[in-house]
């Protein structure tokens, strides 16, 4: 797809307001003041970088299941034990984010630029919140419905995961006239997902395949649900950043352009400190 796409192509939908938009959708983060920035990072990584630590990889440091009221001891034990399985990508997830923290402080050579880092920044806050839940909502889902129940949810996720992402390329190819509109085609994704709420209530009510190791309480009938709403929140993070990833890569890649042709200022487009020095220049 990347060698078709053209500046002609990205002019039909980069427009002014789109990059006002884009720029609204990610707030702080696409600003060129090093002090706004500044406090972003700190305030993320404090606030959330705390939380997710805890709830990341505190969890994973436990070793025995303590007293449990709400949902039953093997659910809980399943927590710790899936927790325990990924804290090393949780770390990594952390890491990264911290990284990007630090590097979207460095000044950028124009608002293209730093809309396309905040954009990448504001994504992998979402997606380190969501390797984080990895633990708590899969292993709520392993004590709530056992294996066969899991296997169906991460089947289901998977596949709701790649039908979202290949229609955010669609929606992009079509808006950038790179492909004919498929409106009429037919999706069976309701039906999927139907098919795996029943197959997994009747294995809980009746076959009970996996459970030798469980004794679900009736409340993990809406706990054992964590891994299909771990995987809507990775497809809603799909669905809101997508789109705007890949065209502000695209705006930032041909800034030039884009700075001719929708009449930035200096101010707007290399920020205050850098505007009053062209002004300078320009005043000579």
């Amino acid at each position: 797809m990347n060698k078709k796409i053209s500046y002609e192509n990205l002019s039909k939908v980069i427009t002014k307001d789109f990059v006002k938009k884009s720029q609204k959708n990610i707030g702080t983060a696409a600003s060129l003041n090093f002090f706004d920035k500044l406090t972003l990072s700190i305030g993320f990584l404090v606030v959330f970088g705390t939380m997710m630590f805890v709830l990341g990889i505190g969890l994973a440091g436990n070793e025995e299941v303590g007293e449990v009221n709400v949902v039953s001891r093997t659910t809980f034990q399943e927590v710790l034990n899936v927790s325990q399985s990924v804290v090393l990508i949780v770390k990594i997830g952390l890491l990264i984010f911290a990284a990007l923290s630090i590097i979207n402080l460095f000044p950028q050579k124009n608002l293209a630029h730093q809309m396309f880092l905040g954009t990448i920044y504001a994504f992998w806050l979402c997606i380190s919140a969501i390797l984080t839940s990895i633990g708590m909502l899969w292993g709520a889902t392993l004590g709530g419905f056992g294996p066969f129940g899991f296997c169906l949810q991460l089947i289901l996720v998977i596949y709701l995961v790649l039908v979202n992402f290949r229609k955010r390329v669609f929606e992009i190819k079509e808006q950038l006239s790179l492909a004919e509109s498929k409106s009429g085609k037919k999706s069976y994704t309701t039906l999927f997902v139907l098919a795996v709420i029943v197959l997994t209530l009747f294995n809980h009510f009746i076959f009970k395949f996996g459970y030798e190791k469980i004794d679900p309480k009736p409340i993990e009938l809406l706990t054992g649900w964590g891994g299909l709403l771990w995987g809507m929140l990775l497809v809603g993070v799909i669905k809101l950043t997508f789109k705007q990833i890949f065209l502000t890569y695209y705006f930032a890649r041909y800034d030039n352009k884009f700075y001719e042709n929708l009449v930035f200022s200096d101010k707007e487009w290399y920020g205050p400190r850098k505007a009053k020095r062209l002004a300078k220049k320009k005043g000579k």
